[in-house]
């Protein structure tokens, strides 16, 4: 209430100087927390005190954003999916915090977040913070993003669009990950961006994806895979021992993917007929 009282007397101040315009005279009108105003108009010689009567009329608004939410409009709508499927819970999880973390100001154009079977839909107010959005969603999780405008409505040859943001994630649960690439075994360090660096095995080639190229390039690793532990690390050869079991194992250095290290898990794969240990940690 006391930033209204203020800018009520600026109004004031400013009409009684329209009133006064062509004298020679200095005005200037405070108002204290009561709500009571006192008008001071001076010239050279004298001043003069004054306190005028205003009748203020409140009237009570809802803000454009709150507006919309209300009745439930909105201009753009994100729908997030996941890569070959709906979402699963984590990822679910992972979105909604997202949004939480968002600032204020970009929250505020949010007019719903709505669960569904195969992901979350996301209105909000505005194009560009839509876009915006998108875009924070993409930059932590890898996918890929197609826009499209559906026709709401056509009223005198004028046509009133809706802006369809359709973003694809694959937020991994593990930082690193066995996956296929082209049909070769790699292993996939997500970075930040929802670029992704993959090692391929046995070549120890490196290569460095994009968020869109990761998509379509790379698959899940459905082939067999058995959990071990490193206990020990000499010169040239490296010692394991699977779960469940009381005898070790071993392989050569040069059969290593990864720096080995005692406690370390890591997977014992077959590729090309050679066991290879491919350590994630």
């Amino acid at each position: 209430m006391k930033e209204v009282l203020k800018s009520v007397a600026l109004k004031l101040q400013r009409e009684l100087e329209r009133l006064f315009r062509g004298y020679d005279v200095y005005i200037k009108l405070d108002v204290d927390d009561g709500g009571e105003f006192t008008a001071v108009i001076s010239d050279s010689h004298s001043s003069f005190r004054w306190r005028p009567d205003a009748l203020l009329e409140v009237k009570h608004q809802i803000c454009p954003d709150c507006s919309r939410k209300i009745v439930g409009h909105h201009a753009a709508i994100i729908q997030v999916r996941g890569i070959g499927g709906p979402l699963s819970r984590s990822e679910k999880e992972s979105i909604l915090e997202l949004l939480d973390r968002l600032p204020q100001k970009v929250k505020g154009s949010i007019v719903e977040v709505k669960e569904v079977k195969e992901g979350i839909d996301i209105k909000v107010s505005e194009h560009s913070t839509a876009r915006s959005i998108a875009s924070r969603i993409l930059a932590e999780c890898p996918g890929t993003l197609k826009e499209s405008y559906k026709l709401i409505s056509r009223s005198g040859g004028e046509k009133k669009t809706r802006l369809n943001l359709s973003v694809r994630v694959s937020k991994p649960v593990k930082k690193k990950a066995l996956v296929e690439y082209q049909g070769e075994l790699a292993i996939a360090e997500w970075k930040a961006g929802g670029r992704v660096e993959l090692q391929l095995i046995p070549s120890n080639k490196r290569i460095l994806l994009d968020a869109r190229e990761s998509v379509s390039r790379i698959r899940e690793y459905t082939g067999e895979l058995e959990e071990v532990e490193i206990i020990g690390v000499s010169t040239d050869r490296v010692f394991f021992i699977k779960r469940g079991e009381l005898e070790y194992d071993e392989v050569d250095l040069k059969s290593v993917i990864g720096a080995p290290e005692k406690g370390k898990k890591a997977f014992v794969v077959i590729v090309g007929g050679r066991r290879l240990l491919a350590i994630l940690d």
